[in-house]
């Protein structure tokens, strides 16, 4: 007899350079978690990640730039996985695949565990 119960496979896909934009993370301090995460984030690289994301401060050029857009791209990745959940858009125990795409890779292994 076939199961009555689906079983919801959820994967999580990161993005990757190109998508860093002036502005993009301007509501995470009303996720105190997520603004843990950006200011540990900041700590640990000597870079104020939220200083580079505030709109009027960098221009769009200045969020592509490669060694600002990776840095970015990867946190705003990580950041935006722990608002889903505490948000509950994402259970992370229902999550079968992750992926992605470009510096995107590196947020995917993050949050997959298999680095840190």
């Amino acid at each position: 007899k076939p199961s009555t119960t689906t079983i919801e496979k959820v994967a999580v896909l990161f993005n990757g350079l190109g998508s860093a934009y002036p502005g993009m993370l301007k509501d995470v301090d009303s996720f105190p978690t997520a603004s843990a995460m950006l200011q540990k984030a900041s700590d640990i690289t000597g870079v104020d990640i939220m200083e580079l994301c505030e709109i009027g401060t960098h221009s769009r050029k200045t969020m592509q730039e490669e060694k600002v857009a990776q840095l970015v791209v990867t946190v705003a990745n990580l950041v935006s996985a722990e608002i889903m959940q505490l948000q509950s858009k994402l259970n992370k125990s229902r999550v079968q695949f992750v992926a992605g795409f470009s510096v995107g890779e590196f947020a995917a292994l993050c949050f997959a565990g298999a680095i840190s």
